[in-house]
């Protein structure tokens, strides 16, 4: 009985995928087959993470589809080498191929496998060029200043492909400008005109608001979206709506805009453990000497336990001495130490693994090309790809345990060197918060023993 599969794919939704499916069951009909499993991606054809291709392999290889049926035999793939082994697989599991631009392929037959991977190679190359056309039309387009695609920013509308002003939006994108150089947080306006925070960002930095197209923003390079941070500005045709002023004043606005700092930040900070385990908190002391009111911040435990007793610890003390024992063991830290030897000899292994790992593609294809050239059996040729896969992940499991102790040995060296180098300058500050933030990056907590007594417990 005939198992019969059909798969189709397009490389995007634009593409109307439902008509290669119609053509292709129309053809299954014609040849007699009214059973049948349909396979379908929306994928590049040089993409390797193809569910539907996926399982269509694993279905072949487990004896589940004895008819394939494409419109094309670039519809499976665009990478060559994979093509030549997806044809090794039908052989081996004495699949028949039937596409509708061929007829019948015969793959024992060396002219018909021949004549469909030249015609594979051609399509992956004419699939190149066309990419190419696409991308030079596309920057014709924009440097003619118009719109090359994709839907219309918030306030303009597609025309004939082009942008039009739309009044009733306009005036929106003109009171965000304007409210944001008032003095209005953009959560605020945001909530005013029922955006995400993150949208009115976008409208205030887009230069299509003064008549601009950005161009290079977005880039695919290896069939992967790159978005770029910065991007060339165009003259465009379409009418502006923002005046450059204006528009070159929220810049400038945008830039100024901080984070807010938190004010209870201090010291010690979430550092500090009493002696019953509590947390200890800042509070300002104040207290008469010589007849003057005078402060002073010390840290206190909140903590109702009465089991024991912790009176207060003045800040500035705590500090003097948290420094003292600090400096003690970073200047002590030797960087020599470290196994200089020990890191040649895993570098020379590492680069080893890889030299190993990179040059087995390349004996792939050349298992492929021994295949196709009757040089090698379908038996040996699927043992020895069995043994390349399992060298592949042996060598990649060498490479990251590797990679993992070199960082973690270069990690070690850096921090140690940081440490001192910058200790110094560290004892001269006097910003609570750069101290609170350097303290928490060498100390998980202090923890006190009495009132004057404390132990320091690094993270190195």
């Amino acid at each position: 009985m005939d198992k019969v599969a059909i798969y189709c794919r397009e490389s995007t939704e634009r593409q109307d995928i439902s008509t290669l499916i119609s053509m292709c069951e129309k053809a299954a009909h014609d040849l007699g087959f009214d059973t049948y499993k349909i396979y379908k991606d929306i994928k590049s054809g040089y993409s390797k993470d193809r569910e539907e291709y996926s399982q269509l392999k694993n279905d072949i290889q487990a004896g589940e589809i004895n008819v394939l049926i494409l419109y094309e035999s670039s519809r499976l793939t665009r990478d060559e080498i994979e093509h030549h082994l997806f044809f090794a697989l039908l052989r081996i599991k004495e699949v028949r191929l039937y596409t509708l631009n061929h007829g019948w392929i015969d793959l024992n037959n060396e002219d018909d496998t021949f004549m469909s991977s030249l015609l594979n190679l051609l399509d992956a190359r004419e699939g190149r060029k066309g990419a190419k056309r696409t991308k030079d039309r596309m920057e014709e387009i924009a440097r003619n200043g118009r719109w090359t695609g994709g839907p219309a920013p918030f306030g303009y509308r597609l025309v004939n492909k082009e942008l039009v002003v739309d009044p009733a939006e306009a005036e929106i994108v003109k009171q965000i400008f304007q409210l944001f150089l008032e003095g209005k947080k953009r959560q605020t306006l945001s909530t005013l005109f029922g955006f995400e925070g993150k949208r009115v960002r976008r409208i205030l930095i887009n230069p299509v608001y003064v008549g601009k197209l950005k161009f290079h923003q977005i880039e695919y390079k290896n069939k992967k979206r790159i978005t770029h941070k910065e991007w060339e500005v165009l003259d465009g045709i379409h009418e502006a709506i923002i005046d450059e002023p204006t528009f070159n004043l929220v810049q400038n606005r945008l830039k100024l805009e901080k984070r807010e700092v938190k004010r209870d930040t201090y010291i010690f900070k979430d550092l500090l453990k009493c002696v019953c385990g509590a947390k200890l908190y800042r509070y300002t002391s104040v207290y008469t000497y010589n007849g003057q009111h005078k402060e002073s911040l010390v840290y206190k435990c909140n903590s109702k336990d009465t089991y024991h007793r912790f009176n207060s610890i003045l800040e500035s003390e705590l500090l003097k001495q948290v420094l003292e024992t600090l400096e003690e063991v970073i200047l002590s830290l030797n960087v020599n130490d470290i196994d200089t030897e020990s890191d040649n000899s895993l570098v020379e292994q590492l680069n080893y693994y890889k030299k190993e790992a990179t040059a087995l593609p390349g004996k792939e294809k050349v298992l492929a090309r021994q295949l196709m050239n009757n040089l090698l059996t379908e038996e040996t040729f699927k043992e020895l790809m069995l043994e390349f896969k399992e060298q592949k992940e042996f060598f990649k499991n060498k490479i990251d345990s590797y990679s993992k102790l070199i960082k973690s040995k270069e990690a070690k060296k850096n921090n140690q060197e940081i440490l001192k180098k910058y200790f110094n300058k560290i004892k001269k500050e006097k910003d609570p918060e750069k101290l609170n933030i350097f303290f928490k990056m060498i100390i998980d907590s202090i923890e006190f023993a009495n009132d004057y007594r404390f132990y320091i417990h690094l993270k190195f």
